[in-house]
């Protein structure tokens, strides 16, 4: 009696166990975290040294981010009920929308800070209304402009 209380009681600790990680899952069965599907989704470019000419790409890709949902801020589209229901919603979905504009392979080594800084200034400068759908509809936001003249 004893031996089957010691399986029942492993067999109820595997489970438990097996039910814990299966919390940090995602729902749809794939068996990666939130943040494993996020590494994926976001573009990650190689590590670049940042230099006072020069930006490694993630590190521009995340001034980019903050300056978009500054701008939706300032156009007070974030906060329940708007565009964006939180702020790191925005950052959220800014990223990912960025993903398919801006192409890590074509910025293998870095991002020329003066034109990050010219497009930086162009989505701030945005007019409000409809929502910034594509960085690449501004000249200064394009790959080739950011990574071409450093």
């Amino acid at each position: 009696m004893k031996m089957t209380d010691t399986v029942a009681s492993r067999l109820a600790l595997s489970l438990v166990l097996a039910l814990a990680g299966a919390c940090d899952r995602v729902p749809n069965g794939d068996g990666k975290t939130e943040q494993e599907l996020e590494r994926e989704r976001v573009p990650i470019a190689r590590e670049a040294i940042s230099t006072p000419t020069a930006m490694a790409f993630n590190d521009a890709i995340n001034t980019l981010v903050d300056a978009r949902c500054g701008q939706e801020q300032r156009c007070n589209n974030i906060g329940d009920g708007k565009r964006y229901g939180s702020g790191s919603a925005c950052q959220q979905q800014v990223r990912a929308g960025f993903s398919d504009d801006l192409v890590p392979a074509e910025c293998p080594d870095a991002v020329d800070r003066r034109a990050l800084a010219a497009c930086v200034k162009e989505v701030g400068d945005e007019a409000c209304g409809p929502p910034l759908d594509r960085l690449a509809r501004l000249a200064n936001c394009r790959t080739v402009a950011l990574c071409g003249a450093h």
